[in-house]
């Protein structure tokens, strides 16, 4: 089955705008304040939310700055619990990752990177 370019970029884009909706809520930032604070309209908040635009590189930079995330926090497909076996191992190790902060996390990261 050959998946299209258009089809990757949309999930691309929806996985971004997730994201970034994501973030800006746990700053407790209205889609308004992420706006003033990345220097775009609140209108251009709610098009990257909604997947319906990317980002320049330059907006990309501020943003990551103001959320206090990196791109890949913002890229990256997070992990679905739905998808994890309940009571497993895995499963334990995501809801205790889940409480650590990005920096704590992104840390963790680096020591698990270290037996792989």
């Amino acid at each position: 089955m050959k998946i299209s370019y258009s089809v990757i970029m949309e999930d691309f884009l929806t996985i971004f705008g997730q994201r970034v909706r994501e973030f800006r809520r746990q700053k407790g930032y209205s889609q308004e304040v992420l706006g003033e604070l990345v220097g775009v309209s609140t209108n251009t908040v709610a098009s990257w939310e909604s997947g319906n635009v990317l980002l320049k590189k330059r907006n990309l930079e501020d943003l990551c700055k103001v959320l206090n995330v990196s791109p890949y926090d913002l890229f990256a497909r997070p992990i679905s619990k739905n998808k994890i076996e309940e009571g497993s191992v895995l499963y334990e190790i995501l809801n205790k990752v889940t409480l650590l902060s990005i920096e704590e996390q992104k840390q963790l990261l680096e020591i698990v990177k270290t037996f792989l």
